[in-house]
């Protein structure tokens, strides 16, 4: 068997491509042998610090800011082939801290992970002298789960997900004698149907929490899910927060603690997202298929319609109208399932027009909700332009149009806060200030920083407008059922029809 020129070239080029890689491994492993490493990983965008400083090769100093305007835990671990540390850091809305790194060898490779714990605490104490709880949870994830998300894992216990840490932050709040809890869902994207069926049984004693209706050679076929453990860890008032990317098991719970009235849903109609999808491996590739359906206890399907709440926020979100199952193209439709058995807890319905007529009036006075009403408004405006000038005259003057208009509505919302005004800027000289802000930035110690502590001071003082009209909520119910809101009633089973 004779061999051709043109396979010996492609011998030849095979060689040389694997002696290429070669190289390039040893390279790179004698570089970080001579000079060590740096590799910084960050859990998602939202809990990145707001300055990263690298000033040397191997002194490294990270500055964290809360931009949120809640208490945040975060977890700051550094890991190397020498030695492992960890530190916990816990910052209020707009307060920051700073990690200094100065003595790392220069042969030592390591690795430093800034991560947000997933459970967050804040009591309000501020709402006619009632605590009102506001755990917030981000995801419904457990397990390995956890390593293949690159969630925090260190103030984890192993193969136990939300729903054991939620239930500890419970027992700590029930400890701290609140009045009522509010569970924060906002931008909880969903994840285990196990964790989601075990928070529902968290706030009830026993009872199914989802329906799943199969297709494929189960086609047709409806199973529920419930809880079978009769201990609640909280039986008092409750909310569950959500908004438009509330998503998947998110809906399961907050779709289940509506249904059995065992507490008020607030905020945004949700994303939709009641289909469950399997990847299934082929000879080249993978194909993605949609093999079951959610259902509420009620029957009703979470796809494509979502969790609609008792008593809708201003929602950001509404002013896109490209969020949601329901703009995506061919989503499947909402359908219903026969109900199944359940009870109800609490007799929400009943005093929800009182309710929705409390909220009303404060929110036509509201500085906030009115600030964000305008903010949609004017969002949806510009999403809904259909010409844009290129003349730059034109845009500059617009884009200072718009400047001014959020000048206006934020001193107008601050005026009726009774909160200091805002002074003026143009833009040129906004730009200007940033330019001496840099250049003069090695002098930072010697300016004078009572401005900046105020304004710490007042964005301190300012809480989130939606868990405090959550609160709110919750305030009237108590009232409205002070002879039994506080324990769970002893309704008798019945079903409830699909609305």
């Amino acid at each position: 068997m004779k061999i051709s020129k043109y396979d010996i070239l492609i011998i030849i080029l095979i060689i040389f491509i694997i002696l290429t890689l070669l190289f390039t491994l040893y390279s790179r492993n004698e570089l970080k042998q001579k000079q060590g490493f740096i590799e910084l990983y960050f859990e998602d965008q939202n809990s990145l610090p707001e300055i990263i400083e690298i000033n040397k090769p191997f002194n490294v100093s990270i500055t964290i800011k809360n931009n949120e305007l809640y208490l945040v835990n975060y977890i700051f671990e550094i890991n190397s082939e020498i030695s492992n540390y960890t530190r916990d850091i816990n910052l209020s809305s707009g307060e920051s801290t700073t990690i200094d790194l100065e003595i790392i060898p220069e042969n030592i490779g390591w690795e430093i992970y800034f991560k947000e714990k997933r459970i967050i605490k804040e009591v309000l104490n501020t709402i006619e002298n009632s605590k009102i709880a506001t755990p917030r949870v981000f995801s419904f994830f457990i397990g390995d789960s956890l390593y293949q998300y690159s969630l925090p894992l260190s103030h984890y216990i192993e193969g136990l997900g939300y729903v054991f840490h939620t239930n500890l932050t419970l027992e700590e709040l029930e400890e701290e004698g609140v009045d009522a809890v509010v569970v924060d869902l906002r931008n909880n994207g969903g994840g285990s149907l196990s964790e989601a069926n075990q928070l529902v049984g968290l706030f009830i004693e026993t009872g199914p929490t989802v329906q799943i209706r199969y297709s494929g050679l189960r086609n047709g076929f409806t199973r529920s899910f419930g809880d079978n453990d009769p201990e609640m860890a909280y039986a008092g008032p409750l909310a569950v927060l959500v908004n438009r990317t509330s998503a998947s098991a998110s809906e399961i719970f907050a779709g289940a603690i509506q249904d059995y009235e065992r507490g008020i849903v607030l905020g945004g109609q949700t994303f939709g997202k009641g289909t469950v999808q399997e990847i299934i491996p082929m000879d080249y590739g993978q194909v993605k298929l949609t093999r079951s359906k959610f259902y509420r206890i009620s029957g009703e399907s979470t796809q494509h319609r979502g969790v609609v709440p008792d008593i809708s926020f201003p929602d950001f979100y509404d002013a896109y109208e490209d969020i949601g199952e329901s703009s995506l193209d061919g989503a499947l439709p909402w359908d219903t399932v026969r109900p199944v058995e359940y009870r109800h807890y609490l007799a929400i319905q009943e005093v929800l027009p009182q309710l929705q007529q409390l909220h009303e009036e404060r929110a036509e006075s509201s500085a906030d909700f009115i600030y964000l009403e305008n903010q949609i408004e004017r969002t949806r405006e510009l999403r809904g332009r259909e010409e844009i000038s290129l003349n730059e005259l034109v845009v500059k003057t617009e884009r200072e149009e718009s400047r001014r208009r959020e000048f206006d509505a934020e001193n107008m919302r601050r005026m009726m806060k009774g909160l200091p005004l805002r002074d003026w800027v143009d833009a040129d000289a906004e730009e200007d200030e940033e330019e001496v802000e840099i250049s003069a930035n090695d002098d930072v110690s010697l300016v004078d920083n009572s401005d900046d502590e105020a304004l710490e001071d007042e964005v301190e003082e300012e809480k989130d407008p939606l868990l405090l009209e959550s609160g709110r909520v919750l305030v009237d119910f108590i009232a409205l059922n002070r002879g039994n809101a506080n324990s769970i009633s002893d309704t008798s089973s019945r079903q409830r029809p699909a609305r």
